[in-house]
């Protein structure tokens, strides 16, 4: 392992089949002030479109500062990002999504600063606004996946609302943090934020800062390989998958941390969204979701508030005021 540089920033990229967005998220993040003190590592998750072309002409004109690492075959976005997280060496680690971009020059700047007079914090996000497929403002303005709170630490953490979204998230190295085994990273092959975030609450808060610094692009129904973008074959097991990855996470504190969290809220919000599935999808596997789920009478405790803010839900996304 080479010495960490204390100054310096890792962005992580990781991407599949985004020939339409790539450059505008690296451009965004080559625009940095502070660009001389940043390595970007981009995993390129197998794309069979022009994606993995595209990153090597930025490798090409940015050598040493654009890392490409091209999979020959598809591993899921959690096996791609913890590759890259293993990967990383410096002091911090930024994260940007190959469909997102940056819209300030500052970011990562200010970012760094707060990191630097902050030393009991971990990382930091930010707000982002939520623009649709060719990145035009939206008039969605939450995310409902966010919690509100501007401080956040482990024991307000549900396992379902996230600190900010992971394209906002600069963070001190879990290196240097001492965490070095990332396989719990693996434990749902496509959602990695989640655990993300778990590790590093696991080792100091994390702040939302006040500006709007990012733009997450919100994609519905297109076939594009977004995470907002579902097809039948992934609902019909996904929920099973979504409560086995809340058991992980529980055991994860169990064994890295002094704290007990169960997660019950995560684990009836999952059901709820099983039951929904299931009206309107029959082949969903709602026996399998039940066997995942621990601590069941607390849970179906819970259900009937996690139907009622469901409904909620699905109402304000009818109406185009907030996105999942």
């Amino acid at each position: 392992m080479k010495e960490m540089n204390r100054k310096r920033i890792d962005v992580l990229v990781v991407t599949y089949n985004e020939e339409k967005y790539i450059r505008q998220c690296l451009d965004s993040i080559l625009m940095q002030t502070i660009r001389e003190d940043i390595i970007i590592y981009i995993g390129d998750d197998a794309s069979t479109d022009g994606t993995p072309g595209i990153i090597a002409e930025y490798a090409e004109r940015y050598p040493g500062q654009v890392v490409p690492v091209f999979h020959k075959q598809n591993r899921g976005a959690s096996a791609n990002l913890r590759g890259l997280l293993e990967m990383a060496e410096d002091e911090y680690i930024a994260f940007c999504d190959g469909d997102d971009y940056w819209i300030s020059a500052d970011k990562l700047e200010k970012q760094r600063a707060f990191l630097l007079h902050h030393p009991h914090y971990s990382g930091n996000v930010h707000p982002v606004k939520i623009v649709d497929a060719i990145g035009n403002d939206t008039c969605i303005r939450r995310l409902d996946w966010l919690t509100s709170s501007d401080d956040m630490e482990l024991v307000k953490y549900d396992g379902m609302h996230l600190p900010g979204q992971l394209s906002s998230l600069c963070i001190r190295n879990f290196k240097s943090m001492g965490i070095t085994d990332l396989s719990v990273m693996e434990s749902h092959r496509q959602v990695s934020d989640k655990i993300v975030f778990l590790m590093a609450l696991a080792c100091g808060k994390i702040r939302r800062l006040p500006s709007v610094l990012g733009a997450y692009r919100l994609v519905r129904g297109t076939g594009e390989d977004n995470a907002s973008s579902l097809r039948i074959d992934t609902i019909r097991t996904m929920d099973a998958r979504d409560m086995h990855l809340v058991n992980c996470m529980e055991q994860w504190v169990a064994a890295n941390t002094d704290r007990s969290i169960k997660f019950i809220k995560a684990r009836s919000q999952i059901l709820a969204t099983a039951i929904f599935h299931k009206i309107k999808y029959p082949a969903v596997h709602l026996g399998q979701v039940f066997e995942e789920c621990r601590h069941k009478g607390l849970v179906l405790a819970f259900l009937p508030l996690a139907i009622y803010e469901k409904v909620g839900t699905r109402l304000r996304m009818k109406l185009g005021l907030a996105a999942r």
